[in-house]
């Protein structure tokens, strides 16, 4: 391959890199690749990854100055709140340290008792859960915005995190003015007080963790989802 490469960049042709998006979930392999294409001196560089994490990356660079890849820290969280398709039969998705989560989310529920809440629209045994919240295909971002849109309402907010290191959150709210946590849970298939009663719990833990799926993110709504996951990180 690289006798290859060498001759057709003699000959003048360019030459391209494809880094697919189950390359980006080792964080080695990923690096690899990228300085693959750095020592060959190739621009063109393609992959799917956009597909995968884009919202996430773009509404994290807009929310703290750079497009960091929010790493789920489920071997800490109390409260975990796992959004979409089986995430252990998908890998866990782009940009995660490795593919044990299953493992320590077990081990923590065991040890301190921690809490795994599931949402989607199709049960999954494997994962242990102790609630799974079942809603319509494709509007886990309606529940995520039930979940914000309570909190703000009953006060459920990290007040002093809000003073200290946001601004214009007063902005948001007039924002949200044409959606009610009803109208959510109406879109979801499911009753209020299931949205209030995991946002509550999600509110009230020491440290809580919202894991969106990568099919939550390339959905239609996926660019809602990934702003309230970063909500829900700084606000609650």
């Amino acid at each position: 391959v690289i006798q290859q490469i060498s001759k057709s960049k003699k000959e003048g042709s360019d030459i391209g890199i494809y880094i697919s998006s189950e390359v980006s979930r080792s964080s080695c392999d990923f690096l690899s690749a990228l300085c693959f294409a750095l020592v060959h001196n190739t621009k063109h560089i393609f992959s799917d990854i956009s597909l995968h994490m884009e919202p996430l990356l773009t509404a994290s660079e807009y929310m703290y100055g750079a497009p960091v890849p929010l790493l789920s820290d489920l071997r800490r969280s109390h409260y975990s709140v796992i959004l979409g398709e089986n995430p252990n039969q998908l890998h866990w998705g782009s940009h995660q340290l490795g593919q044990s989560h299953l493992s320590w989310l077990k081990h923590i529920k065991k040890q301190r008792n921690s809490k795994i809440i599931t949402v989607h629209s199709e049960s999954f045994d494997d994962m242990d859960s102790n609630l799974h919240v079942l809603i319509h295909p494709g509007t886990e971002a309606f529940f995520l915005l039930g979940m914000v849109l309570v909190s703000i309402e009953r006060g459920w907010v990290d007040t002093q995190y809000l003073r200290d290191h946001t601004s214009n959150f007063e902005l948001i709210r007039p924002i949200l003015d044409d959606w009610s946590l009803e109208r959510c849970a109406n879109i979801c298939g499911v009753d209020k007080a299931e949205i209030s009663g995991v946002a509550l719990k999600f509110s009230r833990s020491a440290m809580s963790v919202a894991h969106p799926g990568a099919g939550v993110l390339e959905g239609p709504n996926g660019w809602l989802a990934a702003w309230l996951v970063g909500w829900l990180v700084g606000w609650l």
